[in-house]
């Protein structure tokens, strides 16, 4: 393996993106942090994940003993379970050890993703197909 051309090649990389749907946290529940940069994610994101976007994506091949994966934040074993900016450290069988950004993002509804929020209508927030399934003979109707 030419570890000095996968060192470059991971050196150059810009932060790979995970999206994730959010939980919706407990009040005042001490699992969940209180900053509103990270929030709980449903499906964490492993090391494994991150290793095989990188094949996937990069066609880096990370396997042990060659190169092992790990996160550099205190508390963190092997899973991503919050958004934001995390580095994960590949360390070669060189010794050699090279950071890579992750960023864990919210995932984002294709259905939401062109339209604005809050759109002035006092209608916004109602949710018409439910709406329509529950209109029927002898149902109220919505004037």
């Amino acid at each position: 393996m030419d570890f000095a051309n996968l060192k470059s090649r991971l050196e150059a990389l810009t932060p790979i993106v995970f999206h994730r749907r959010l939980r919706i946290p407990f009040r005042h529940s001490p699992a969940f942090p209180s900053s509103a940069k990270e929030q709980p994610i449903y499906g964490s994101v492993t090391l494994h994940d991150i290793a095989r976007r990188l094949g996937n994506n990069h066609n880096l091949s990370l396997v042990p003993p060659d190169a092992l994966l790990s996160l550099q934040k205190e508390g963190l074993k092997d899973k991503l379970k919050f958004t934001g900016m995390f580095t994960v450290l590949v360390q070669l069988r060189t010794r050699e050890v090279i950071p890579l950004k992750v960023l864990v993002e919210p995932e984002v509804d294709p259905k939401e993703q062109g339209k604005q929020p809050n759109q002035g209508s006092i209608f916004s927030g109602l949710n018409t197909q439910n709406s329509r399934a529950a209109s029927g003979p002898g149902s109220p109707k919505l004037i």
